[in-house]
């Protein structure tokens, strides 16, 4: 629903989880434009009208026996296209003669789908899964956008520490069976990049084929 996304987890009590489950269930939903076309994106003409950044309910699913709250949020990547200076006004093409390229930034507007999920009640935990499009100067801060708004929404606070993932790294090396790691990835809430890539296949880890790349803490 999502596409490729920013994914945060967070652990609960069973009866924190009840208290969340019921009052996600008994939610309205406020008529607006995006609910309006959901499943279907407003275009960036109608999204020029909407506030930047603010998450919008726009839909309660009922997924896998679990329910999810689904968010539209309005965003707008900056996109750099180069200018050719023959095209402007005379005026404007002579002040940028000395000039070998010209750069314009352009912000191009589109809606993006969030979800807070509430899994079954055999589950101990919620998640909060962000498009990643549009995040890169906002990576941390989003998600903590959307889970204030979604903590708004159920009147109650369940989101603590998020559950560290970084151990799963470890399984991927330590483990026999899972082929040999060759590259990997991953992203850190402080915008920083870790990339990994083994030389001739001599494996970061456990066969060649195997490549694994993850997103997330």
């Amino acid at each position: 629903m999502t596409g490729e996304k920013v994914c945060r987890f967070y652990r609960l009590k069973p009866p924190e989880l009840k208290v969340l489950r019921v009052s996600l269930a008994a939610t309205k939903v406020t008529p607006n434009p995006m609910q309006a076309a959901y499943p279907f994106l407003l275009g960036e003409n109608e999204l020029k009208k909407m506030q930047l950044g603010q998450p919008t309910l726009i839909a309660v699913e009922a997924v896998n026996g679990g329910l999810a709250a689904v968010y539209g949020s309005v965003r707008a990547p900056r996109v750099r296209e180069e200018v050719d200076p023959t095209k402007l006004p005379d005026g404007a093409a002579k002040m940028l003669s000395g000039y070998d390229e010209v750069i314009g930034l352009k912000l191009i507007r589109h809606q993006a789908i969030d979800v807070v999920g509430c899994p079954t009640m055999a589950m101990s935990s919620i998640f909060a899964s962000i498009t990643r499009r549009g995040l890169m100067q906002t990576w941390d801060v989003l998600p903590r956008t959307l889970i204030t708004s979604f903590t708004k929404l159920v009147k109650t606070d369940s989101f603590r520490t998020p559950v560290n993932l970084f151990p799963l790294l470890s399984k991927m090396y330590d483990s026999a069976g899972e082929g040999r790691v060759v590259e990997i990835a991953f992203g850190t809430t402080t915008r920083s990049v870790m990339h990994e890539r083994a030389r001739a296949h001599a494996g970061l880890g456990g066969s060649p084929s195997h490549r694994a790349v993850s997103n997330g803490r």
